[in-house]
């Protein structure tokens, strides 16, 4: 009977879990993106904490024991009110039938709190944060009889060795506040539970050694994986997994309409390498999709970083599908279940990432490598892992990783091709993503930068003509008009485009774009955000025809230009309508020049200071 019990139980997590995923909770206060807001949105998704009164949750706001007991309760039991352990307590000072009662009486029971004495427990009294981890080590099953002797410290000690305290900055005697311990409880459901469940000898009617973590043992979780599936001799019987060989992914930051519901795209990760997975299909390096019951937007932010999915849904064998939308656009995906959902997105232990752009190339811009102020980063696995995928079916036209299609009109598989594209001198923004933080770059985040020149705009149309970087006048992209409209979304072919910041444009003001892609439940949209960059003014106090020209004695060279700037650097060519130019560039006429520079530098335009434009916008997505 005891044993049926805990299957009970486990039935009874199970089903509060399946209620307690129907859609995820963003407060207020906690924009995707801030401190603790992954943990606070899949917390708050489970049912394990609430905000308060206002719709808000306070994260800056302490905590009370009588709460930091219902935060433990319901982790470790599944059920968000415990109301079977009303009555297991009798403190004096917590109303009997109350929601504190039930969870100080789970807490009680499980020798997790032990009172203040005199038979009271304080329950509206602010918790610190000493108090809260020791809580927390206890409820895992990790104190052992000697960490009293050095309280608090070999608590939290304890805590930081097994991962509680990742991502928080606790100190023992101040008070505990609400993020950090939202945060601390997330560490928990996804630290090792099986060593510290062995201890106190506490199962919860499964096996520890088949779900190791109270993310699976109590919530019924499970980590996306792929690998090798089979099907036993029943003529009924489904494809399995019976060999996983990739439970970890990296994000790209892409999104696509699969039945009209917005998923994720992923790839895998094999394990204990840094390469991508595939199991000899001709088809395996294709994306994967997902949904999330989370915050869309908080994808974005894990573009590029190595995480575990979790969530429910059956191991089956993904199917490679053509997945066309409603414009015809069409691309192949694995479309990992319809049944899967993620609820959680976990970031692995160990990466480091690096910031680079084409003003930070070194001299040796041509071996392989990216040399930084302290470290030197080879190129090797992220050129492995590019040559073995695509950069295709993005919404908004947007490259947000390297792959074997060119970037920056270079092939970019093998290590000295990828500095290359890295190092084209134009507004690009990288993040240098080293998995195992081995020294050797494993996937590159782009964040692209693009330029516009202003044709005409008014309180409901922009018209631009695009303008962008290249090596020379064969491989420059031409001109193309496009038109926006600012006064609604515009409509793409599979996407919509909002235009942020657009007031007191004027004809002839040049524009950095800076696309990005979000998605919502039922909408994808890309953000184009602008600010406006004014140009700087200098003198023109030297030409040589063949390095380029100096203003204020900083050389400006041909290799920066932009559509018109180039004009500037070319003496007599035919391809500019045969123009002398260096009879404009006259060091000795004391003229001032205009100078506009991208995000990384590089010299957008020029022109003589009486004849400059009106101005230039920064656009961030």
């Amino acid at each position: 009977m005891k044993n049926l019990k805990k299957v009970l139980a486990m039935v009874l997590a199970f089903a509060c879990t399946f209620t307690m995923f129907a859609g995820a909770k963003v407060f207020e206060d906690v924009p995707a993106g801030s401190d603790y807001s992954e943990a606070i949105t899949m917390l708050s998704d489970l049912g394990i904490i609430q905000g308060k009164d206002d719709g808000k949750y306070h994260p800056e706001d302490t905590i009370t024991r009588a709460e930091a007991c219902a935060l433990i309760a319901r982790m470790m039991t599944g059920d968000p009110n415990v109301s079977q352990y009303v009555g297991a307590q009798n403190f004096s000072d917590v109303v009997s039938g109350s929601w504190k009662d039930s969870a100080i009486g789970y807490c009680y029971i499980n020798n997790i709190v032990i009172g203040v004495g005199n038979n009271k427990f304080e329950p509206d009294r602010a918790i610190t944060d000493a108090e809260f981890i020791t809580m927390v080590v206890r409820a895992m099953g990790y104190e052992t009889p000697d960490m009293a002797q050095g309280y608090p410290y070999t608590y939290m000690s304890n805590a930081q060795a097994i991962g509680l305290m990742d991502g928080v900055d606790m100190v023992a005697n101040t008070d505990a506040l609400r993020g950090e311990d939202a945060q601390v409880i997330y560490n928990a459901l996804f630290a090792d539970y099986a060593r510290g469940a062995k201890l106190v000898n506490t199962t919860h009617g499964t096996s520890v050694e088949q779900y190791p973590t109270l993310a699976e043992s109590v919530w019924g979780l499970e980590r996306a994986a792929v690998g090798v599936w089979q099907k036993d001799d029943r003529d009924d019987a489904t494809m399995e997994l019976t060999t996983c060989k990739a439970h970890t992914w990296v994000i790209t930051g892409k999104s696509i309409e699969v039945g009209n519901v917005d998923m994720f795209e992923a790839y895998p990760i094999e394990d204990d390498e840094t390469k991508l997975y595939a199991h000899g299909k001709k088809s395996d390096n294709e994306p994967y999709y997902f949904t999330y019951n989370g915050d869309m937007a908080n994808i974005a932010d894990l573009k590029g970083y190595q995480v575990e999915l979790w969530g429910m849904g059956a191991h089956d064998e993904p199917e490679l599908e053509t997945v066309t939308d409603e414009n015809g656009n069409s691309t192949k995906a694995y479309v990992y279940s319809s049944e899967w959902d993620i609820n959680a997105i976990k970031t692995v232990k160990g990466q480091s990432e690096y910031d680079y752009n084409a003003s930070m190339a070194d001299s040796k811009s041509d071996n392989g490598t990216i040399e930084l102020d302290d470290v030197s980063l080879d190129l090797e696995s992220v050129a492995d892992n590019a040559a073995n995928i695509t950069n295709d079916a993005t919404y908004s036209d947007l490259t947000t990783y390297l792959s074997k299609d060119e970037y920056n009109g270079v092939k970019t598989t093998s290590d000295k091709k990828v500095e290359e594209a890295l190092n084209v001198r134009d507004g690009a923004q990288y993040k240098l993503m080293d998995w195992d933080s081995d020294g050797d770059v494993d996937w590159v985040v782009v964040d692209e930068a693009n330029y516009y020149k202003v044709e005409s705009v008014n309180s409901k149309r922009l018209t631009l003509s695009a303008m962008k970087a290249g090596e020379d006048e064969e491989k420059s992209t031409k001109s193309e008009t496009i038109t926006w409209k600012l006064d609604d979304l515009n409509d793409e072919n599979d996407y919509k485009i909002k235009v942020e910041g657009a007031d007191d444009l004027e004809e002839g003001d040049i524009i950095q774009v800076s696309k990005s892609d979000v998605v919502g439940k039922k909408k994808i949209a890309s953000t184009w955000t602008i600010e406006v960059v004014e140009a700087e003014t200098k003198e023109l106090t030297k030409v040589d025809t063949k390095k380029g020209a100096y203003f204020d004695d900083e050389l400006i060279h041909d290799a920066e230009y932009y559509n018109d700037v180039r004009y500037y650097f070319e003496e007599n060519d035919p391809k500019i309508d045969g123009l002398d130019v260096y009879d404009e560039l006259n060091e000795d006429s004391e003229d001032s020049w205009d100078l506009y520079r991208d995000a990384n530098g590089f010299i957008i335009d020029m022109a003589p200071s009486d004849e400059a434009w009106a101005g230039y916008i920064y656009v961030t997505g």
